[in-house]
């Protein structure tokens, strides 16, 4: 029997399931723990200054590649989720969770879904935020 762990991906099907949240750039952005939000722009910013590039003004155009934002973000805070990317037509997505492959034998139900609470409420601490189990599958 062969198991499939984690996010796969190929050229023409991705799949994966976890517990958590979708959200959209915009969110983001907006509701996103500030203090964490100003380190992760510094570091971008040090990063076109270093490379002698003219540092954007716009914050969508300072972050080029949303989902290592995010993953920058959830190390930042040694918090327990993972990301997972989705682009549908011109909108960007990112869920962000854990997958139950993710589960510990000495992990109860509850313990793994309040880590991913417990997560999320560090990076968005002034959001009401209602996590479920999202299956995602597409094909090309």
């Amino acid at each position: 029997m062969k198991i499939r762990q984690g996010f796969v991906s190929n050229s023409s099907s991705s799949s994966f399931c976890i517990f958590g949240i979708c959200l959209n750039k915009r969110y983001v952005f907006k509701n996103m723990n500030q203090e964490i939000k100003e380190k992760l722009f510094e570091k971008e910013r040090k990063s076109y200054e270093e490379s002698d590039q003219e540092v954007p003004t716009d914050v969508n155009e300072l972050i080029d590649d949303f989902c290592s934002f995010i993953d920058d973000a959830i190390k930042l805070q040694k918090v327990k989720l993972d990301t997972f990317y989705y682009q549908y037509g011109e909108d960007d997505e990112i869920y962000i969770g854990r997958s139950y492959t993710t589960l510990k034998d000495t992990e109860t139900g509850k313990d793994f879904k309040d880590s991913v609470y417990n997560g999320l409420q560090i990076l968005f601490p002034n959001s009401k935020l209602k996590c479920h189990i999202t299956e995602l599958s597409s094909s090309n």
